[in-house]
């Protein structure tokens, strides 16, 4: 048996969405956050920051879920690298 074989059985999805939407749900949910950092003390804002790097690192483990034939898997990892990145800009 193949590893090609084995891995159409590996399949990912949240409550019927694909890796790649629950991808761009969550950069989503991260790009909400970012006005909070205006609200808030320089603790809570640097958590903020922390969280938008677990953020990407689900991303990109949801990118690596979506299967090869899909073109343009890892535009979701782009588009978190600039949640990111706006973070990181934000963050006092």
């Amino acid at each position: 048996m193949r590893i090609r074989d084995v891995t159409p059985h590996l399949k990912f999805s949240l409550r019927g969405f694909s890796p790649r939407q629950t991808g761009y749900m969550l950069n989503w949910i991260g790009l909400g956050f970012v006005p909070v950092h205006s609200q808030v003390n320089c603790e809570v804002s640097t958590t903020l920051g922390g969280l938008a790097y677990i953020n990407l690192l689900a991303v990109l483990a949801l990118c690596l879920l979506t299967p090869r034939i899909e073109q343009k898997r890892f535009k979701p990892l782009v588009f978190g690298f600039f949640v990111l990145v706006i973070h990181n800009l934000n963050v006092h």
